[in-house]
């Protein structure tokens, strides 16, 4: 017994010596020296240059072992850099992919002598920064640096695409097996503190540039063969935290892959600044945004496995050149590792409402999608800011329209889109115009009409005139859209007295070219030929007169509808003259005159037949006021004189 206390005292001192002997070695260890060699082999298995500032190794029977880690920084792959930041603030300094303030590490002394386990209790990184960036073809920079890491290029998607992926550590056998590299990477708390993350999408033109800051990350039971917990903060476009999350995680350090399950993330928009958005949004915004995903595999392939929706709840934006806000925003949607189904995405706009479904194929790379949008009662007004337009409009919006395109670029989804709607506006009232007014002072140029006009018009008509506004029965349109073209065809707008016929077309740049056409009511046509006979020349078969408006290409906030008075002087000067010169060339040819309703090859009835009686009544309905302008329908078509003198006429007025 004496002589085994004897060997036990023995062995209590060879461990306190070895403990003394290993905290003198490690406090007067210069690991400092060796940063550079450290680096260098990290930045062969990066295939990137990386830098270290400081190193340094400490001893304490409470801590245990402590490493720290100053300056750390790693390029970025020349293909992605320079990264760009935001410009008021950059996330991270330019052509650098991550750079980490300080790492402070501690091996728990204890689990290595008594446990034989190389355990590491506690990790704790501070001020990291890392910039994600996304090429034009779709390739993030995190996917070579995972690639080199593994010293193999990137590969294509696996079979493994599939929600009901196995578990990261059963994609290789050798994981089943942890090695001394998997005990050196257990840890029992790993905190990330004052963390910031860049993301710039180069797809899109200006590139897209989102950033979170403040980030905390907490993980529990860190390990490379089995799940942890996770939870983070941080904020995104605001000055607070906005945004927090939770899950459960794993790595597969054999596959360069990170699994995710049942994680749940949300975003509180109210407290975002939008002036970092400036170029899309205006004022406050609000509402919350929550993230379920069941599962996400992302390997040095990218995204390979994803299963999750999300929801928007309660929002309200408003965007620019909108004169008020959209509220009452929500949405559903799931999403895959390849295509995201709009659910439904409604949205009040003022006391209308706006609904869209759709599905985006290939989100991620080729982005080819199609909606479908119904507008129900929008207040063009509440739309459209008319405030620095010449016209103020008013009217509810009802319609609906089906849309397709592809791109991740904006301005490329433009040029790519495509689709086909119909749309009307009930209740249109025109401010400070009155087309009426308008179009009446302009023909009143024929003859100066004026009062004499005027006192031929209904009570009807002259209670509309003396109003200042223009107010629509109805305005209804077609519309396509091709290539980034609108095309807007059989648009009517009908109103006191005619009605406006257009077709148009609106390029990106909001420029219009559009032609467009009076048809006046067939009792306001009788009035203007009451008031001026020479309007009869111009009148269609049914009566009415049909007046074109001048053309018009510019910008759509310059929009402007006239009569063209220019080819309404013409036309009517036209027809009085053609009908003067045929009277002088008949007599100087000596072409008598047939009576009414006796047409050449067409005899007359036997008077007080039948017969007769309509075919009068049909030839007196076929009168100067219906027929159309420079319209032979009175002419004696099958007569070869008048044939000839048409020629001569057509020739003189070509």
């Amino acid at each position: 017994m004496k002589i085994f206390k004897v060997m036990l005292s023995i062995v209590l001192v060879v461990f306190v010596l070895a403990f003394v002997g290993l905290g003198i070695f490690l406090k007067a260890f210069n690991l400092n020296q060796y940063k550079d060699q450290i680096a260098q082999k990290i930045s062969e298995a990066l295939h990137r240059p990386m830098g270290i500032e400081n190193l340094s190794l400490e001893f304490s029977w409470k801590q245990g072992i402590a490493l720290e880690v100053k300056g750390v920084s790693i390029k970025e792959d020349p293909a992605f850099a320079p990264a760009l930041g935001f410009e008021s603030r950059p996330l991270s300094g330019e052509g650098t992919l991550a750079t980490i303030e300080s790492v402070h590490l501690f091996v728990d002394v204890a689990a290595l002598f008594n446990e034989r386990r190389f355990v590491i209790s506690q990790v704790e990184v501070v001020s990291p920064q890392l910039t994600i960036i996304r090429n034009p073809d779709g390739e993030l920079n995190v996917q070579r640096l995972v690639a080199a890491s593994q010293n193999v290029p990137p590969a294509p998607p696996t079979e493994q695409n599939s929600a009901n992926a196995p578990p990261a550590n059963q994609h290789s056998p050798s994981s089943k097996t942890p090695t001394m590299d998997q005990f050196a990477l257990s840890i029992e708390a790993l905190r990330i503190n004052n963390g910031k993350i860049l993301f710039i999408d180069k797809s899109q033109v200006p590139p897209l540039n989102l950033g979170m800051e403040q980030l905390n990350v907490e993980i529990q039971h860190f390990s490379l063969d089995k799940p942890f917990l996770f939870n983070f903060d941080g904020s995104v476009l605001a000055q607070q935290k906005n945004c927090q999350g939770k899950g459960t995680g794993q790595v597969d350090a054999a596959q360069g892959q990170l699994r995710l399950d049942d994680t749940r993330v949300s975003l509180d928009f109210s407290s975002m600044d939008v002036s970092l958005l400036k170029e899309y949004f205006e004022g406050p915004i609000a509402g919350e945004a929550n993230l379920h995903i069941a599962q996400m595999v992302v390997g040095k392939e990218g995204l390979m496995v994803l299963s999750g929706k999300g929801e928007v709840i309660n929002g309200r934006i408003k965007p620019k050149n909108f004169k008020s806000s959209i509220d009452h925003i929500d949405a559903q949607w799931e999403m895959s590792e390849a295509d995201l189904a709009l659910q439904e995405l409604s949205m009040n706009v003022g006391p209308g409402k706006v609904i869209t479904k759709g599905r985006s194929q290939d989100y991620l790379k080729t982005n080819k999608f199609s909606f479908h949008t119904d507008v129900e009662d929008v207040f063009v007004d509440q739309v459209v800011d008319f405030s620095q337009l010449p016209i103020k409009f008013e009217g509810k919006l009802n319609g609906s329209m089906d849309v397709q395109g592809e791109g991740m670029d904006p301005a490329k989804m433009l040029s790519t889109l495509s689709g086909q709607g119909h749309y009307e506006i009930n209740e249109g009232v025109l401010r400070g115009m009155n087309i009426l007014k308008l179009f009446l002072e302009s023909v009143s140029q024929i003859g100066n009409l004026g009062e004499k006009l005027h006192a031929q018009l209904s009570d009807y008509y002259k209670e509309k005139l003396a109003q200042e506004d223009t107010v629509f029965d109805q305005i209804t349109a077609d519309a396509y859209i091709k290539e980034g073209i609108i095309s807007v065809t059989q648009a009517q707008a009908k109103t006191a007295g005619f009605h406006l016929l257009s077709h148009a077309q609106i390029d990106l740049a909001q420029n219009i070219d559009m032609d467009a056409s009076f048809s006046v009511e067939k009792d306001l046509t009788d009035m203007l030929v009451a008031a001026a006979e020479q309007f009869a020349y111009i009148a269609d078969e049914s009566g009415r007169i049909r007046v074109p408006a001048k053309h018009y290409h510019g910008p759509l906030a310059s929009l402007k509808v006239q009569p063209d008075t220019d080819y309404l002087l013409k036309t009517v000067f036209k027809n009085a003259v053609q009908q003067d010169l045929k009277q002088l060339l008949r007599k100087a040819l000596d072409i008598e005159d047939v009576p009414e309703g006796q047409h050449s090859g067409n005899p007359q009835p036997n008077e007080g037949s039948t017969s007769g009686q309509d075919s009068s009544a049909d030839s007196s309905a076929d009168s100067p006021a219906d027929s159309p302008a420079g319209s032979p329908a009175q002419e004696n078509k099958g007569n070869p004189e008048d044939i000839l003198l048409e020629n001569v006429l057509d020739m003189i007025f070509k």
